[in-house]
């Protein structure tokens, strides 16, 4: 059973991770950890004892140092292999995390190609004419969609589902899909027949423009709430328009107010920035 220890959140280094940091999703967890203290320990590792690097928890300890701990407990993954530690952020993130599409993709992705290598077995053996009592390497027990679904409790089709988006979509692509109003299961499927030089087209082409829905929304929007004034009409146009990643860090922006402004209120508020 592995020990749980204390270390100071502001001495763990954060390598880079598969999976962006989420402002809002921190301040959620800092008030939740706040009221109910940390339920589920980070997991760390050190080399040589000489720093702490972070293996899996990067929103709990983000919050943790919101929060101004002095400590937070944390499980050592010393023992572990680098291919161990990576598999733990993913299959963490595969379980507790809300990722999209195109994260997930990302996620799985990186784990096959972990899973693949961790499979890799030298068995050095004597020919079988000069050894006594050989035996071939042992066989493989399960594939990698039956391990993953094993580890996190997702389901072999949505495993497939997602790996064979990330291999039919270069990851470049998908870095420029991820956040924004295309990154939907859906979407992604629609581009998996295509050659990548046309993918990239057609994502910049459909990013530069609105789609049809959001048209037919936005003029939804007009009709019904021109009357409420411009200053409104353009808050909330801002955020129809705005990606995944902007509204995100709209909302973290919002809970880190004090107090909401009045109705009456008529100082300039300063938008964050990247917001459109």
């Amino acid at each position: 059973m592995m020990k749980i220890e204390q270390v100071v959140p502001d001495l763990v280094d954060v390598p880079e991770r598969l999976r962006q940091l989420v402002p809002d999703k921190v301040a959620q967890l800092a008030e939740s950890m706040a009221v109910l203290g940390l339920q589920q320990p980070i997991t760390v590792w050190s080399e040589a004892g000489d720093h702490l690097e972070l293996v899996a928890g990067r929103h709990r300890l983000a919050a943790a140092i919101k929060l101004g701990w002095d400590e937070i407990d944390c499980i050592f993954a010393d023992g572990m292999t680098d291919i161990d530690r990576q598999l733990w952020e993913i299959d963490e993130n595969l379980i507790r995390a809300e990722l999209s599409p195109s994260e997930h993709a990302d996620h799985l992705a990186r784990r096959e190609e972990l899973w693949e290598a961790q499979q890799i077995q030298v068995v050095q053996v004597d020919p079988p004419e000069k050894s006594v009592g050989y035996k071939s390497p042992p066989k493989q027990e399960k594939g990698f969609a039956a391990d993953t679904a094993k580890k996190t409790g997702m389901s072999k089709t949505t495993i497939n589902r997602a790996t064979s988006r990330a291999k039919a979509i270069p990851a470049d692509i998908r870095a420029i899909i991820k956040y924004t109003k295309l990154d939907t299961g859906t979407y992604l499927d629609s581009l998996k027949g295509m050659e990548p030089d046309d993918q990239r087209e057609k994502v910049k082409a459909d990013l530069a423009e609105p789609s049809v829905q959001q048209d037919a929304e936005i003029r939804a929007f007009n009709r019904a709430y021109a009357a409420r004034g411009k200053a409104l009409l353009d808050v909330q146009l801002t955020w129809r328009r705005a990606s995944v990643e902007d509204r995100r860090r709209i909302k973290a922006w919002i809970l880190e107010q004090e107090t909401p402004a009045s109705d009456n209120d008529d100082r300039a508020t300063e938008i964050p920035e990247g917001a459109s």
